[in-house]
């Protein structure tokens, strides 16, 4: 263990400049290998340099919440900048959550080679913010082989053309997501989410360039609006597939899609009141898309719907005041088959990336 008070000489009391402390006991750590890791106690760590974490086999991490890293350095700067990280974890560490820093990101993620890394209890900027698109972590142009295991991750969480890296969010808290990019050739990975919780957002997600996600268990509270998912024309079809233990918002429309391509399958989940007794749900454009809603049960909540004719509707099982009765046109089993695919999809990278040893089937 590399401390960066006892080994570094760190004072962790915001005002003196920790830079060098830290990067000395990553890289400390970084040559030793083996599970080192550069440890910051509990104190807040002012740095005015990005903090590079590269290499396998080692962490950056602290004692939880209080071992804070502030960021004292040029505006729009990155405050760690993860790249090619191979069995690497950034673990109990709040980097970002205190207070409002002139960064552009909390952590910035790249790479060009297949890697690995784990993000254990680490507390970014976004909650409670409406601040979406602003810090937190952001991963960048990931290629195929990468994989990102997020076992509990507080604040804003940002994708750029990661669609060919295999990103797991185990359970994560508050913030926005935002996923875009058009990457060249097949989106072939998978960026999933098991449990999810997000209150007093904007959206809570943002789903652009007819991209890719997978979420079993998403909670929306005290929300203004919940989803937004958008496309282009000539989009290769994208997947969304969110079930939703509940959806609490005040304004409207909660859910609006302009021209994503492909398939949003939504639900179970139960529309709640909150401020909009007659909640629009609107999905609109010239693509055509697959929209399955089942198993939705509207409480105190009027659903209303708009759809273009490029959408195919297939409800299933829903019930509550709007809600209608089954839809299931031609084929509309075949989606809702597609949505029940993802969702074991998101259980099979569970166990690759969290238990190797259980044999899938």
């Amino acid at each position: 263990m590399f401390d960066v008070r006892k080994d570094f000489g760190a004072k962790g009391d915001g005002n003196a400049d920790d830079t060098a402390a830290l990067l000395a006991a990553v890289e400390a750590a970084r040559r030793a290998g083996h599970g080192g890791i550069a440890y910051l106690p509990s104190g807040d760590y002012a740095v005015s340099k990005t903090i590079e974490i590269t290499g396998r086999d080692y962490s950056f991490g602290g004692s939880g919440i209080h071992s804070r890293i502030i960021w004292r350095g040029p505006k729009d700067g990155v405050t760690v900048h993860v790249s090619d990280p191979f069995n690497v974890s950034v673990e109990n560490l709040n980097i970002g959550e205190a207070g409002d820093q002139p960064n552009s990101a909390d952590i910035l993620q790249t790479g060009t080679l297949p890697s690995r890394i784990n993000y254990e209890r680490v507390w970014l900027f976004g909650m409670y913010q409406k601040q979406p698109g602003r810090k937190g972590l952001l991963c960048r142009d990931l290629p195929s082989g990468t994989a990102i295991v997020g076992r509990h991750v507080t604040g804003n969480l940002r994708f750029s053309n990661c669609g060919k890296a295999s990103i797991l969010f185990n359970t994560s808290f508050e913030g926005a997501i935002e996923v875009e990019g058009k990457q060249d050739g097949p989106r072939d990975g998978l960026l999933g989410f098991m449990t999810r919780l997000a209150t007093i957002e904007k959206f809570g997600l943002y789903l652009r360039d007819s991209q890719n996600i997978v979420i079993s268990d998403y909670y929306v509270e005290q929300s203004d609006q919940m989803l937004s998912f958008a496309g282009n024309r000539g989009d290769a079809p994208g997947r969304a597939t969110i079930q939703m233990a509940k959806s609490h918002t005040y304004k409207g429309p909660v859910v609006v899609s302009q021209d994503y391509a492909g398939r949003i399958s939504l639900g179970p989940t139960m529309p709640y009141p909150g401020g909009v007794a007659d909640a629009l749900y609107s999905f609109q454009g010239s693509n055509p898309m697959d929209l399955v809603f089942m198993g939705c049960q509207a409480y105190g909540q009027k659903p209303r719907f708009e759809f273009s004719p490029a959408i195919q509707k297939v409800f299933l099982e829903n019930s509550g005041e709007g809600m209608g009765p089954n839809e299931i046109p031609t084929g509309g089993l075949g989606a809702v088959a597609g949505a029940l695919d993802d969702l074991r999809r998101l259980g099979e990278l569970d166990l690759k990336l969290n238990y190797p040893g259980v044999r899938m089937h």
